[in-house]
């Protein structure tokens, strides 16, 4: 859910007075040419759309995340992120989304093996692993997703709290936040 801003209506406004002016003058060229300058014109036209709309969102669409606390649980093998987030911008959110990265650096500790670390993103590794060995690996970068608020007005705070499986074999872990407002990414918090 995109939350249009009037900056987004006056810029898709001007990027569709100046695509149609050079759309009309394009009829004025002959033959092959034309095919050739009408794709681009599309083609560009599209990419103005999408960088005006993650720019504009990324100054107007602010959020923060305040009083982050995480709980690891280890009856359950979970772990708890709770705190606020916070419109701190003029317009309306949305959708706020969180993604936090574990980051195992269990290395130090001398019992994690170089393939824990590496792991085949293709097809054919896929096709020549076994799924004894896809069940043992040993990720050392886990990222997980959440969708945090939806229609977040400005200055408005609301509490969140996700829960996710720890993977048992992380030892020294750091914890990368990012929050996404719309198309906007902010960095949040890394330890």
């Amino acid at each position: 859910m995109l939350s249009l801003t009037w900056l987004h209506w006056i810029t898709l406004i001007l990027i569709s007075m100046v695509s149609t002016v050079l759309f009309i003058l394009s009829f004025r060229l002959k033959g092959q040419t034309r095919v050739v300058a009408i794709s681009i014109l599309v083609l560009l036209t599209v990419m103005a759309i999408f960088v005006g709309a993650i720019s504009l969102d990324k100054k107007t669409k602010k959020a923060t995340l305040t009083h982050v606390e995480n709980k690891r649980v280890l009856r359950s093998e979970e772990m708890i992120f709770k705190g606020y987030i916070t419109n701190s911008g003029e317009y309306k959110i949305g959708k706020s989304k969180l993604e936090i990265k574990l980051i195992n650096h269990g290395k130090a500790l001398g019992h994690v093996k170089g393939s824990d670390f590496y792991q085949t993103n293709s097809i054919f590794g896929d096709l020549f692993t076994s799924k004894s060995d896809r069940k043992k690996s040993r990720p050392g970068t886990v990222v997980y997703n959440f969708t945090l608020t939806k229609g977040l007005m400005p200055g408005e705070r609301r509490p969140f709290m996700v829960r996710f499986k720890f993977p048992s074999y992380f030892r020294d872990v750091d914890f990368r936040l990012k929050l996404f407002n719309d198309l906007a990414e902010t960095t949040i918090r890394s330890r």
